[in-house]
This record gives structure tokens, sequence and C-alpha cells, in this order.
């Protein structure tokens, strides 16, 4: 029997701490009068003191950093770039410009804890990764060993640590410094929940579930209550799948119950549980989602595998006429896509190609085709995130250009485009890659499940030939009879505080994710 095997993509990462003295080092973190140039250059001492000058009492931003950029883009001012990089990352932070910012910043601290730019950066990173996620931001927060920070900036450390590190596959150092997070930490409950995925994927299941029904029970202050129940909803939906894999499928069942009707992770949660209840032989539960899911409102929803379910489940019950309409309609449906995926695949093999193929998709989404394209490529949430970057990194650049057009002629302006330009090209490569290798992996899945129902449709076909319960194939019963047929073999079951419906041929919205749909076994029947 095929079982779903449940990943979770999240980002970590570890160090070792220690509890340390910072009375030495705090004012090395947060001066921002850092130790001068390695080469005295007085005509560029004179330009970054002007500029900081103009910074610090004007307040004019632009020109500010127009004094900073003309001291990075003079090659006799070379020992004065770090100074430069830093102070021009200050600049276009002001100026509402965070990618630009990040960049410079992660310019001036290119040479890591040798730079005497490096100490001070970190508030900047540490400020900017509120408002922006990113792999370069992580990158350089990760350079920042907690032991010697000062105490201010070691929650966050702490929680961007373990982010990179579970990115990197360092999963016992990101266990080591989620752990350290105190309840008094912004970032207490989702360290919780990180920390809780760590210990799924290194099997202990248990200790994962004890987190996460601790963020499920929380009863404290929460930053925002919106974020707070999302978080819950994603502890409640990962419980269940974690007792799914334990073979626990009742309490798995019990959780997948739980997600709101109308959360983001409902149709995740009714689908699965599907697995579950067809695991435990409760056919009618499994069957009534799996018909909720077959509706107008989600039919064109990514859930190939509902096919094989109703496909075994007819077919452990002999109904072997209903499990053959079930295989074509598979094969109707996930053939052609197979092929078109596959077509895509091979036609843009170049990540930034395909890129422009998610984005026709994002364009073009009344073609049925680019709306399954659409759907495969936005279930990854990896995708989606890049794809709240690009719109950050837009949004600047359309900042930009509604600038005076005096400014835009400057070498500054088209710098900063080309800058921005190219980071968001690096994104827009990266989604390429990560869906590129999503659509590999649903064309490997579909091909998977073309074999299985074959090998189902094969099992009819010798069943036939060898004329085994040819009554029981030429049987007809009327589904208006079901519930008047052979009552000891029509397998249902109800938990007490929900209410379910037989389902009659009609959808109705307060119905769907509640229906049964009885099956009558037809095994042994003369």
């Amino acid at each position: 029997m095929k079982i779903i095997k449940y990943s979770f993509f999240i980002l970590f990462i570890s160090i070792s701490v220690l509890a340390m003295d910072f009375s030495n080092n705090e004012m090395s973190f947060d001066s921002e009068e850092v130790e001068k140039s390695l080469t005295e250059q007085p005509e560029a001492r004179a330009a970054l003191d002007k500029g900081k000058l103009i910074y610090k009492k004007s307040k004019k931003y632009r020109t500010a950093a127009n004094i900073f950029f003309k001291v990075v883009n003079n090659p006799d001012f070379k020992a004065s770039y770090e100074e430069g990089y830093f102070n021009l990352g200050k600049a276009t932070r002001k100026l509402g410009y965070n990618y630009l910012s990040l960049h410079y910043f992660s310019e001036s601290v290119k040479n890591g804890d040798a730079s005497p730019f490096f100490n001070p950066s970190l508030k900047y990173f540490t400020n900017l990764s509120k408002s922006i996620k990113n792999d370069t931001l992580l990158e350089n927060i990760s350079k920042y060993d907690p032991k010697i920070v000062p105490q201010k900036y070691k929650n966050s450390l702490y929680y961007i640590a373990g982010k990179y590190s579970y990115k990197k596959g360092k999963f016992a150092r990101a266990v080591q410094y989620l752990k350290l997070l105190p309840k008094s930490s912004d970032s207490y409950l989702k360290s919780r929940y990180l920390l809780a995925i760590l210990y799924a994927r290194l099997g202990k299941g248990n200790a994962a579930i004890d987190l996460m029904k601790e963020i499920i029970d929380y009863d404290g202050k929460v930053n925002s209550e919106n974020e707070y129940l999302k978080l819950k909803e994603m502890s409640i939906i990962a419980i269940a799948r974690i007792y799914y894999q334990m073979k626990d499928y009742d309490r798995s069942i019990l959780y997948f119950n739980k997600v709101p009707r109308f959360s983001m992770y409902w149709l995740d949660a009714l689908f699965e549980s599907s697995w579950a209840y067809l695991m435990k032989g409760d056919y009618a539960k499994s069957l009534g989602n799996l018909v909720t899911l077959r509706s107008p409102s989600f039919y064109k929803e990514f859930y190939p595998e509902k096919y094989f379910i109703e496909a075994i489940i007819y077919y452990n019950n002999c109904d072997y006429k209903e499990t053959n309409k079930i295989v074509k309609r598979f094969l109707k449906d996930y053939r052609p896509l197979r092929k078109t995926l596959t077509k895509l695949i091979k036609a843009n093999p170049d990540p930034f190609e395909f890129y422009k193929v998610i984005k026709k998709a994002l364009k073009d989404n009344k073609d049925p085709r680019m709306q399954w394209i659409l759907k495969i490529a936005l279930s990854d949430k990896a995708i989606l995130s890049r794809f709240n970057e690009i719109n950050q990194i837009r949004a600047e650049i359309k900042k930009i250009k509604s600038s005076k057009k005096k400014f835009l002629r400057t070498k500054m302006a088209r710098t900063f485009l080309e800058i921005l330009n190219n980071q968001k090209k690096d994104i827009e490569t990266d989604i390429g890659k990560i869906a590129l290798q999503r659509f590999k992996r649903v064309v490997n899945k579909i091909r998977k499940l073309l074999t299985d129902v074959r090998i189902i449709k094969q099992a009819i076909l010798e069943i036939k030939e060898a004329k085994i319960t040819k009554e029981l194939i030429s049987l007809k019963i009327n589904k208006d009879e079901y519930f008047e047929l052979d009552k000891e073999k029509i397998i249902m079951s109800t938990p007490e505080d929900y209410v379910y419906w037989p389902f009659e041929g009609e959808y109705w919205k307060d119905e769907l994710g509640y229906y049964l749909y009885p099956i009558v076994s037809q095994c042994n029947k003369k």
C-alpha cells in the first residue's frame, strides 16, 4: 500500500553557545565611530566625513549617498571602500531601498570579521531581516558568533542561526541554537515550531508533538494574532502528519479534523486524512473527503493521488466496474499533463527560461493547461517566498524610476537600477531552478501513479479472464438503495462531535468536507 511521505520545508542554523561577559565588546557592535580606513587618504577622508555630516546633521540621505557612491567608485580610494560601502548601506536604508542596503552592507563585510565594519553591520542586518527574507541576508548574519555578540542581538542570532544551519543540513547545530531562545523572545514560538520539525525529521516524533502542543495551547502575548493562528494551524496539521507516520491513524484523523474549515491548510488536511481513513479501513469517510475534492469548487486543485485512493477502495471492495471508471478518469486527466510537463522541462532546461514559463502562467491563468502549471508551481512555498522578494525589488525599482529625470541621468541611479535588476534576475533564476526540480518531482509522481493504476487495471483484466466473481461484475446496485441493501456490509463510522451527510449527487457548500460515501462490499457475493 502506498503511504504518503511528508517532507517539511523550513529554514534553520546553529552554533555552540556559552554565557559570556560582553562588557568589552558592546562598543564595537554599537558605535558608529568605527576606526578609519587602513590607509589615510586625505581626499577620501574628507569626502567620507562630509557625507557623514550631511547624513547625520542635514539628513539629506540622497546627497550623502551620492558622496559615498563616488568614494566606492574611485579606483584611488580602494582602501576606503569598506567604509564607503558601510555608509552607503546606511544611506540607502534611510532612502527605503532595503535590497540596495543589503547589497552595500554585504560588500562592506566581504572580508568577514577582518573588516572594521563587521561588528557595526550586525544591527543593520538584523533590522533588515524584519523586512526582507533573503538567502544573502541569512548568509551574512550566520557569520556572527552568538557567543561574542551583545545580549540584545543574541535571540535574533539564535533563531537565524538555527534556520541557516537547518538549510545547510546541520540539524544537530540547528537544534542546539533553537533550544536557547527564551520565552521572552519574539521568535520563541517560531523557534519551537522549527525545533519540532527538526525533531520530526530526526525521528523523535513524540518530542515533536509535545512542542507542537505547546504552541497550540499557548496563551501568552503574541506580536501578531494572524501569525500566531497560522502557526497554530501549521502545528495542528504537522501533529496529524507525525501521527500518520507513526501509523496512529485515529489520532492522525483527530488532528486533521481540527484544522479549521476556512484555513489555507484545510484542503490538505481533508486530502491527507483520506489516506488515514483508508489505512484504517473507513472507506465511507475516505471517499466522502474525495467527493469534496471532486466538487466544482476544488476540482482543479492538484491532488493526483485522490484517484489512486478511490481506485484502491473500490478494488478492495471488488467493485471492478467503478475501479475501471476511476482508472480511465485518471488516465484522461494526467497522461496528457505528464506529457505537457515533460515537454516543458525538455524545452526549457535553463532555470531562467523556465522562470519565464511560470511568469507566463501567472498572466495566462485562463488557459486550463496554465492553471495546472500555476498550481503545481505555487504549491512550493519556497517559490512563493521568492516571488515576494521579486515584488519587493520591483517596488524599489519603481521608486527609483519615479524620481526626477535629473537624478535618473546620474551614474548612481543607473548603478542602483543595475544592482536591483541583477538581484531580481538572480531570484528569478532561483525560482526557475526550484520550479524545475518541483516539476520533475511531479512528473515522477504522475509516472509512478500511472504505473500503479495500470497494475490495478491489469489485475481487473486477469480477474475477468479467469471469470472470477462473474455475477458480481454484472451486478448493478442503485445508489438510492445503498442504505437498504446488506446494511452490515456498509462501512461507515462517524465521530461523536461531527455530523456527516450521505452524498446524493449534489454539492452543497455547507456540506463540503462532511460527506459520507457509503460503499457496499461486493466481495464473495453470489
